[in-house]
């Protein structure tokens, strides 16, 4: 069986971070929480929840525009 480093990477990256946390959702939270903010604290940019959901409205009006072209274009989806 093929093997993919990068994929092993990643897995073995999990791995090490469900162990650090001993399995449990709420200390992977607190950890994912003070990880976000050492990298505020170095500049890193981070998106908020909000921009998170403007971003998404904004791709499914568009997509809804896409699909409403394609299916006034091809005759199989009621176009003419």
């Amino acid at each position: 069986m093929w093997k993919d480093s990068v994929v092993e990477e990643v897995r073995n990256a999990g791995k090490k971070i469900q162990n650090e946390c001993s399995n449990d959702l709420h200390s992977f939270a607190t950890m994912l929480k003070k990880n976000t903010e050492k990298l505020k604290k170095k500049g890193w940019p981070v998106v908020g929840k909000k921009q998170v959901l403007k971003s998404r409205r904004k791709s499914a009006i568009v997509h809804s525009a896409l699909l409403l072209k394609v299916s006034e274009a091809r005759t199989e989806y009621g176009g003419q």
